[in-house]
């Protein structure tokens, strides 16, 4: 996939582009791959091949560590743009308006063993200016998770004066959330590009460590000095977002690790609260699948 998305971002009208790219110790022809499409560019190139395996957060927070650009676009490379103007889009955003921290698009949805392109729900509110504290109060709960980082583009020095280097993972969600600390949003309603889907896909293989990353990674950001939310309620909504969604997608559950982790984080009535809360959508999950069966 990693020739078309390069492929899609050199086809854009914005060209001052620096591309950095992380390899996560691949066994194909990748480096190869990359260098060949760029080597006739005058597009900046950094390319880091890891030892080992290390994962989609890690690897993003690596690359973070490299960026030399004043904006930036956190992007799988199975996912690509069908737009050719929407980084362009996004500056100009950005010129307009100075209190901005993230400017993102709609994209479509590709389910790869199907062979199906679906049209995505679009964002919202559109062509509205978000303050960072309602974002951050009703993001995935009343305003709902775009699809990946790809169809974003995030300002970098707001981020780094909001602590995005204190994070120890870059993982989508914690990306979002501390782009939305960092200053307003605005979502446009172009669809820009196309989200893959298919059997490799990270949310479809989950390891509980992930999961706690994910969830310390909000802890993290609600302890963060001058978060502007301080109910408890809020992590506890965000917490639940999280683990939800591991109870619901895996195979398999780490029941003691999510408890542990629970008991150290909140207080006695909050965790069996929380616990009893996860052991029902587990018991939906386990119901669905019979059915389907």
């Amino acid at each position: 996939f990693v020739q078309q998305c390069i492929e899609s971002l050199l086809g854009q009208t914005y060209s001052n582009l620096e591309f950095i790219i992380v390899d996560d110790n691949s066994s194909d022809n990748t480096e190869q791959t990359v260098k060949e499409l760029l080597k006739n560019t005058t597009n900046r190139l950094k390319f880091i091949k890891t030892s080992g395996k290390r994962g989609p957060g890690l690897n993003k927070r690596l690359g973070w560590s490299h960026i030399k650009g004043k904006y930036v676009i956190f992007l799988d490379d199975d996912d690509y743009f069908v737009s050719k103007t929407f980084i362009a889009t996004a500056i100009k955003a950005f010129q307009a308006d100075s209190t901005l921290s993230v400017v993102a698009f709609n994209s479509y949805q590709e389910i790869v063993e199907e062979k199906k392109l679906v049209v995505t729900k679009s964002l919202h509110p559109l062509e509205k200016v978000i303050t960072s504290k309602e974002i951050l109060k009703d993001f995935m709960i009343n305003i709902d998770k775009p699809n990946s980082t790809f169809p974003a583009v995030f300002d970098v020095e707001k981020m780094v004066q909001h602590q995005i280097n204190s994070m120890k993972i870059l993982n989508d969600t914690q990306i979002w959330l501390r782009g939305f600390f960092s200053g307003n949003v605005l979502f446009l309603g172009d669809y820009v590009g196309v989200y893959r889907i298919h059997k490799g896909s990270i949310g479809y293989n989950l390891d509980v460590n992930y999961i706690l990353d994910n969830v310390d990674e909000k802890v993290r950001l609600y302890c963060s000095e001058g978060f502007p939310i301080k109910e408890e309620k809020w992590l506890k909504q965000q917490v639940l977002i999280t683990l939800n969604h591991y109870f619901v997608k895996s195979s398999t559950v780490k029941y003691l690790a999510v408890v542990k982790w629970i008991y150290k984080n909140f207080s006695f009535i909050t965790s069996i609260q929380l616990i009893s809360t996860l052991l029902n959508t587990r018991a939906r999950f386990f119901v669905k699948k019979m059915l389907n069966n």
